[in-house]
């Protein structure tokens, strides 16, 4: 699907680039619905870039019953349809005045635009057509989910750092490349499909910033929003090795594909280090820990889905939602007489300061578990103890 829109060098380095994500990889192996979302969204935007780039009426068709399956495997893929209709909008509105502007494109043959105008007629037929079973769907199966969806739940992810969990997601190299790739798309966009993907990577970027604001946003949602981010990357990427081979330069035919290379293995510390630790924290070595010095009388304060695994022996658990620095007052409140371990997941994309300043100031760290990385991430946990009031510590 993607050679006609991005030709052969294109589209092979959207697919590498795809296949070395180390997110995309955990999300496939994961037993959750990200990597069957991701896949429904990449085929949308795909054919609507048929639709931008070769107006396909056969892709207008498609598209429908792709993005039923699309919108059911998340909510939030709903804002994909949205990109693309805005993304669709823009690149017809500047495809008319490139046609205006640049008659070596249709020639100004009569008989070619009126087909043109027929086909975009029918193409329209259909997104509107698909548009209104999108938005039954959406009143019907998806408003009543959402009004329970992370009720009296708030982010502790704030946009910045949503945007930094978008660079943990595509890697910090790609992240930083995508400032000339928008640039390049962007001074580049009255070619056929620029401007269509500029917005869907632009309006990506966007969501990732607001949507902390509005829902309790986690880190596994950005998966979502990466592939027309990648396409950008791959487009600027092509284009920095074709220019390297007709530029004057020695050596120009090996350091082009050795510039894509390199570029293609900038993930390769953060997939090294995802066969290093499975992209998972050490609860099982976590749980141990906690067995072997647990006393009569203790608490601890888990996720019962994951302590019942590991634990299931040691009695009680005290389940908690969030773990938030509220919370966990309201528990050592009600457990003063009794010693109370906590284990935090802990990593870079969602710092809790609050909860870290309450635990500091109320529990003893005891130790961390976590396998070395050799990128910035962490997957770590760490175990505090909140000791009996009537003891110092």
């Amino acid at each position: 699907m993607g050679q006609p829109l991005f030709g052969f060098s294109g589209s092979l380095i959207l697919a590498v680039l795809i296949l070395l994500l180390p997110d995309h990889i955990l999300q496939s192996q994961d037993n959750r619905f990200y990597s069957q979302a991701f896949f429904c969204i990449s085929v949308v935007l795909l054919l609507g870039g048929h639709v931008a780039v070769r107006r396909s009426a056969v892709a207008a068709v498609c598209l429908g019953p792709v993005a039923v399956l699309m919108v059911l495997t998340h909510s939030l893929t709903g804002l994909i349809w949205g990109f693309l209709l805005i993304g669709l909008l823009v690149d017809f509105l500047w495809a008319k005045q490139t046609d205006q502007n640049n008659n070596s494109r249709y020639q100004n043959n009569k008989s070619w635009k009126n087909r043109l105008s027929w086909k975009m007629i029918l193409i329209l037929g259909f997104l509107v057509t698909w548009s209104i079973l999108l938005l039954v769907i959406a009143f019907v199966h998806i408003m009543p989910l959402a009004k329970s969806w992370n009720n009296f739940e708030t982010s502790s992810v704030s946009p910045i750092h949503a945007v930094i969990g978008l660079g943990f997601s595509l890697g910090w190299f790609l992240f930083l490349l995508c400032v000339p790739a928008w640039l390049f798309v962007l001074g580049n966009s009255r070619q056929p499909g620029n401007s269509y993907w500029l917005v869907c990577a632009v309006a990506s970027g966007i969501s990732v910033f607001l949507l902390p604001l509005k829902i309790a946003y986690i880190s596994h949602y950005n998966f979502l929003f990466t592939f027309p981010i990648l396409v950008i990357l791959s487009l600027f990427i092509d284009w920095l090795a074709r220019l390297v081979i007709q530029s004057d330069l020695p050596y120009r035919k090996l350091l082009s594909p050795l510039l894509v290379i390199m570029v293609l293995l900038s993930n390769f510390p953060a997939l090294a280090s995802y066969y290093q630790d499975g992209g998972r924290y050490e609860w099982r070595a976590a749980y141990q820990f906690i067995r072997e010095h647990w006393q009569p009388g203790d608490r601890i304060a888990c996720f019962p889905l994951s302590a019942n695994r590991y634990i299931p022996e040691l009695e009680p658990k005290i389940p908690v939602r969030s773990k938030s620095e509220t919370e966990l007052q309201q528990i050592f409140d009600q457990n003063r007489n009794n010693r109370l371990w906590i284990p935090i997941a802990c990593n870079r994309y969602e710092p809790d300061e609050k909860r870290r300043h309450w635990l500091y100031n109320n529990a003893r760290y005891q130790t961390r578990f976590g396998k070395k990385r050799y990128d910035f991430t962490r997957n770590d946990i760490e175990i505090f103890l909140v000791q009996k009031t009537e003891e110092e510590y």
